[in-house]
């Protein structure tokens, strides 16, 4: 029982395992050749004992990040990176903030490009590193050196903080937004917690449109005949009437002065240019974009966010719900 079970299964073994060939063809990500990996393994040995020199100076590459390329500079010393300085400004804000702030970071700190992509920016955290390899490159020297270097080592703080809160909301997308703001305006202590290393969800990345139906937008722009019941009876038809009937009339009965409230409180920008759209499903025009699209919308919700009282935890996973012994008496009686 105290035998060790290796990580793969030997490619040699199928017949002594006993493994019949669709399993075995299923299984194929655990399969290895031991050959193979000995000498990948005494490969990454070798690259760790080498000592990378570098030709000094500022080398510019581009990289390829979420939305356009990532123009980078990159400073070397004759032994280390010292410096990586990226222009993000056409990658989606938010969505890659702390790549470009924790990246850099970690590769300067620990002379490496083993570190791990930020969740939810794994193409902005990949074009990232790959420039920094091409500029090592650039610089005489070999990256593969730099990629089977250790990871940087992550501290974690045992420390059981205690905190009291008037209202905790667990994800920080669109609707998680809305409400954390909405609590605050209304004097409550919130806390919003988001998995992410951003918040703004979906709509970060959407097109952004919206059904505004009763608000003043609609008004303005000049449909004042439509309804409530109008849009209710749309949508039915729509979803072929396999929409839940009680929460599609809570979104046509309160979705006007909701977009009131954005427009007003949150700052979000429609777009009034491009106008309200001409849709077949629709007897009346009730659908607006937001400026930029989703983006746009994400936007103006981290900026007010950021003037909020919400205390804002990213990258920060709720794991279990707590009920104490007066709540659960309630929930009896």
């Amino acid at each position: 029982m105290d035998k060790a079970v290796p990580d793969f299964a030997d490619k040699n073994l199928q017949h002594e395992l006993l493994i019949p060939a669709p399993l075995w063809d299923f299984m194929s990500y655990m399969v290895s050749d031991p050959e193979i990996e000995k000498a990948k393994h005494e490969r990454i040995k070798k690259l760790q004992q080498v000592k990378l020199e570098f030709k000094e100076g500022s080398y510019d590459v581009e990289a390829r990040g979420h939305n356009n390329s990532l123009p980078m500079k990159v400073t070397f010393s004759k032994e280390k990176i010292e410096k990586i300085e990226v222009d993000n400004s056409e990658e989606s804000e938010g969505l890659s903030e702390q790549v470009f702030k924790r990246l850099p970071k970690q590769i300067i700190e620990g002379q490496t490009l083993n570190v791990d992509a930020i969740s939810g920016a794994s193409s902005s955290s990949k074009g990232l590193i790959e420039g920094v390899a091409e500029a090592v490159k650039l610089a005489g020297a070999d990256p593969e050196v730099l990629y089977v270097r250790p990871k940087p080592v992550v501290k974690w703080v045992k420390e059981v903080v205690e905190e009291e809160t008037d209202v905790i909301i667990i994800g920080g997308g669109a609707a998680g937004i809305a409400s954390a703001l909405r609590a605050d305006e209304l004097g409550l202590r919130v806390t919003l917690i988001e998995k992410q290393s951003f918040i703004g969800g979906a709509i970060s990345i959407s097109g952004g449109n919206q059904v505004v139906i009763g608000s003043k937008l609609q008004k303005e722009l000049g449909v004042t005949d439509d309804t409530p019941e109008l849009m209710f009876e749309d949508f039915m038809k729509n979803g072929n009437n396999k929409n839940v009937p009680e929460l599609l009339n809570l979104l046509a009965n309160n979705v006007g002065q909701t977009t009131d409230w954005l427009t007003d409180y949150v700052g979000v920008e429609y777009d009034l240019k491009g106008g309200l759209h001409v849709l077949a499903e629709y007897r009346k025009d009730r659908e607006l974009a937001y400026n930029h699209g989703g983006h746009g919308f994400a936007g103006a919700a981290r900026s007010k966010m950021a003037n909020s009282n919400v205390r804002l935890l990213l990258q920060t996973k709720a794991k279990e719900l707590i009920l104490d012994y007066y709540f659960k008496l309630k929930q009896k009686s």
